[in-house]
């Protein structure tokens, strides 16, 4: 069989036909580009929500650092920084004896008269400036401020921290408050002082209870 026969056997394509096939596959290519359509915008709509998970994820962490932060620094204002941090990793109670250590008791001579004539805004707000300058004689002297009831000031040497110096610098920090009562301005205009008491020897300290 020749070539012409064979070409004579096969089916006529008409021009409908071709065109009804280039018309098919023009919908294909539309359809698939309307799925590539689809899938790149369902695409970018996942990136932009996992983007956006992202960053709230983010903000939240940097809003649990920001509470973690002052959590902290309210708890240094209550306890010395190597008890803090010890409470931190086992919150059982801790309770500590150091054989050589020095404490100082301070409070305002006549503050209970004086405490009945001023508002108790106004006294606050002087207790306030008096013991901000007490703060930082404490800190300018290595020692520990443990804790303000009223007009009473608490103070420590040579704990947590053991320091040799502890006594000479309870007594720097008691000359330095006698000066301050000194020189800064009383509610009544009058001179005041300051009755201080200091004790060196062993002492025994610890964090008890449950709560404040």
């Amino acid at each position: 069989m020749s070539s012409s026969d064979h070409l004579e056997d096969s089916p006529a394509i008409s021009h409908d036909d071709v065109t009804r096939e280039i018309a098919r596959l023009a919908a294909q290519n539309r359809d698939l580009e309307m799925l590539l359509d689809h899938t790149t915008a369902h695409s970018t709509y996942i990136e932009a929500e996992l983007e956006r998970t992202v960053q709230e994820l983010q903000e939240e962490k940097n809003k649990l650092r920001a509470e973690q932060a002052v959590s902290e620094r309210l708890l240094l204002n209550i306890l010395p920084k190597t008890i803090a941090d010890r409470l931190k990793v086992d919150n059982q109670v801790i309770a500590e004896s150091f054989s050589d250590a020095s404490v100082l008791f301070a409070d305002i001579a006549g503050f209970t008269s004086l405490s009945s004539r001023f508002a108790a805004e106004e006294l606050v707000g002087w207790l306030n400036g008096i013991f901000s300058i007490f703060d930082g004689l404490t800190d300018r002297y290595g020692l520990e401020k443990i804790k303000t009831i009223g007009d009473s000031y608490m103070a420590v040497g040579g704990l947590p921290i053991p320091r040799l110096d502890h006594a000479e610098a309870i007594a720097e920090l008691a000359l330095e408050m006698q000066r301050v009562a000194k020189d800064y301005p009383s509610l009544t205009g009058d001179p005041w002082g300051m009755r201080i008491g200091m004790s060196t020897g062993t002492v025994v300290a610890g964090v008890i209870g449950t709560r404040k």
